[in-house]
């Protein structure tokens, strides 16, 4: 949030996209920044559900239960249990200590296949994809 924050006081950005929004922990914070647009980008169904579900009367949030990748396609995330459950990723886990027991089939898609109205974003995370 730090960096958000020091991008938008030397930058004139108006809005948001949080690609890898997990279960939407900072709904909250972003509130308060008062943006025109926040876009979560979350492609594990029912983590974008709940993020859908905290943001259900914010006319300013959209909630994208998609992955997004150099290209438009299906895929399959491979999402780890628990408590490390951001970790969950399209690659093939390494050798760790966090489990993988589940495979969600997911679509990505291209950012430039979206077709956003053009804003002025900041970037917010991007783990797995």
């Amino acid at each position: 949030m730090n960096l958000f924050l020091k991008a938008k006081s030397i930058s004139d950005i108006n809005s948001l996209i949080h690609i890898g929004g997990h279960k939407g922990e900072e709904v909250q914070e972003y509130k308060k920044l008062n943006l025109k647009n926040v876009i979560y980008v979350e492609p594990i169904k029912e983590f974008a559900q709940e993020i859908e579900n905290k943001t259900k009367n914010l006319d300013n949030f959209t909630v994208l239960a998609i992955g997004l990748g150099s290209e438009d396609k299906d895929g399959e995330i491979n999402i780890a249990e628990g408590y490390h459950s951001g970790s969950s990723s399209i690659f093939a886990p390494r050798p760790s200590s966090i489990e993988f027991k589940k495979k969600e089939k997911i679509v990505i898609k291209k950012y430039s296949s979206l077709k956003f109205t053009p804003y002025r974003f900041g970037n917010y995370r991007y783990p797995g994809l």
